[in-house]
């Protein structure tokens, strides 16, 4: 019996996937104080992310369209996480 992915489901679940795979943080070379936070337990088994939204060809992503992702902070700061562009997509986040 084969599995069949639908189209629509495609791209959440790679995105999904390549956040289970590369969950690492991008180190900050920003100026001032830092946060630090992982993406990982002790074990190396990164904390559990979602996909949220709608993500179809040729449609512009609303805010409805996230992602969610679970870390632990070891020192509150100021914070930047990205992720790599995959079928034209990528997310980004920064704040304190």
């Amino acid at each position: 019996m084969k599995l069949k992915l639908r189209p629509s489901l495609a791209l959440p679940v790679v995105i999904f996937l390549l956040l289970l795979s590369a969950c690492r943080r991008e180190e900050s070379l920003e100026t001032g104080y830092t946060s630090a936070y992982s993406l990982q337990d002790t074990f190396g088994i990164c904390y559990t992310s979602n996909v949220v939204g709608s993500y179809r060809a040729g449609q512009l992503l609303g805010d409805s369209s996230y992602l969610e992702l679970s870390l632990f902070v070891n020192v509150p700061g100021r914070y930047s996480i990205n992720t790599d562009l995959q079928n034209g997509f990528s997310f980004t986040g920064t704040g304190t």
